[in-house]
């Protein structure tokens, strides 16, 4: 059976409801074990078919339900926002390529979750609260948002995944490769990266996708070991849930690995 649960928190960040999107582990009620947690972005979008917006969900439940390799964990989605998700998620003002602006409040997004999610979370359920054994994964600008906090929030944090990374516009990328420019990454354990072949229908949006990430994966190896980060471009990955429901079993046995 396919199980989660729902809850209801007001963000006194963000001044409006966020729905929590909560799985747990099957064996979670019969015993007393105490369980990493994963937060994601975009919770409406992780466990149920009937309310993805785009027809498919990540559909994370089966992943763990289908292989039992996958290491224990509780997830927990954070709804976005349709009409803000774009200014929740980038943490800086830049302007899409129709010149629309957005961006500018990945900080109260990100202080929500760590100051509100996060202890409600620990408080409620059987956790490992330390770093060490919480992570945070994104698609697309929840991809940008995750590598922001790599960068900016390792008190809480220390496993990133950054999926498909729309790591696009000069408006955010200038003012983040400055900032890991001076990074010393001393708490984190694991970083993922990865963007498909097939993001964007639009060749020169696709170019920027791959030369993009490339040179950020140029710049996180000189500071990163291959056991710490994994860089992948994926043959004729797409944006969409479909192909990241593929990817999650793979990314999710890095991010726990054993050597960290």
């Amino acid at each position: 059976m396919k199980e989660y649960r729902v809850i209801t928190l007001h963000s006194t960040h963000l001044n409006q409801d966020k729905r929590l999107f909560i799985y747990l582990p099957e064996d979670y009620q019969e015993t007393e074990t105490f369980y990493p947690v994963l937060y994601m972005h975009d919770g409406q979008n992780l466990f149920d078919d009937l309310i993805a917006p785009y027809g498919q969900s990540w559909r994370i439940i089966e992943q763990f339900q289908t292989h039992d390799d996958i290491p224990k964990m509780i997830v927990v989605g954070i709804e976005s926002d349709k009409d803000a998700r774009s200014d929740e998620l980038i943490p800086y003002r830049f302007e899409f390529f129709d010149h629309e602006q957005a961006g500018g409040k990945a900080d109260q997004y990100l202080k929500f979750i760590t100051e509100q999610v996060k202890p409600f979370i620990d408080k409620r359920y059987r956790t490992l609260k330390s770093p060490k054994h919480t992570a945070l994964m994104g698609s697309s600008f929840g991809a940008v948002n995750t590598l922001y906090a790599a960068l900016e929030y390792e008190h809480f944090f220390s496993r990133y995944a950054c999926v498909s990374n729309a790591y696009l516009f000069e408006g955010f990328k200038t003012p983040m490769n400055k900032r890991l420019a001076s990074k010393a990454f001393t708490t984190l354990k694991k970083l993922y990266i990865d963007v498909g072949t097939k993001e964007h229908k639009d060749d020169d949006i696709q170019e920027k996708y791959i030369t993009n990430n490339k040179a950020l994966a140029n710049t996180l190896k000189t500071k990163l070991t291959k056991d710490q980060f994994r860089f992948q471009i994926i043959k004729d990955g797409k944006h969409h849930e479909s192909d990241w429901e593929k990817r999650f079993k793979s990314i999710i046995e890095f991010l726990f690995s054993e050597e960290a």
